[in-house]
């Protein structure tokens, strides 16, 4: 199994661009958008502003998980009062999950982490993907190699 997390970090009055300067951890800002940025294929403008975090590695297999999951909590909470001051209002973790096929049985986030997380009012959004046994076992073998590095 494969997983995949992201932050979405947004609000009304947020602009990603002044928080990435002052945040702390090894994350990507891999996409964002400010309340005035205007749509490329429609009239108007977005009218709030949306940041989408990553971690330096973009994916985890069931070796590093648990490491994986850990980064994004510290991440949240030791950016959460900046965010916020910046005009932050909703957070979301995104979690993208590739599998075989078959039953997929999976935790996500211990009960340490959720605990940690529970007063900080984020969602968690999760889409499951069916890849073949091969696909899953070549990617995975990358992923533990890139994570050996860590």
């Amino acid at each position: 199994m494969i997983y995949k997390i992201g932050l979405s970090v947004s609000g009304d009055n947020f602009f990603p661009e002044s928080v990435v300067n002052e945040m702390v951890g090894n994350f990507i800002l891999k996409s964002s958008n400010r309340p005035n940025d205007k749509f490329e294929n429609r009239d108007g403008t977005y009218n709030f502003g949306n940041a989408l975090f990553w971690y330096v590695k973009n994916f985890a297999t069931q070796n590093y998980v648990a490491r994986y999951e850990k980064y994004f909590v510290d991440f949240l909470e030791e950016n959460h009062s900046l965010f916020i001051k910046k005009g932050a209002e909703d957070f979301s973790f995104f979690l993208e999950i590739y599998f075989d096929g078959g039953q997929c049985n999976f935790e996500i986030l211990s009960k340490d982490l959720l605990s940690r997380i529970a007063n900080l009012k984020v969602s968690i959004s999760i889409s499951v993907y069916v890849l073949s046994e091969e696909y899953i076992q070549n990617w995975s073998n990358e992923i533990d190699v890139d994570w050996s590095t860590d």
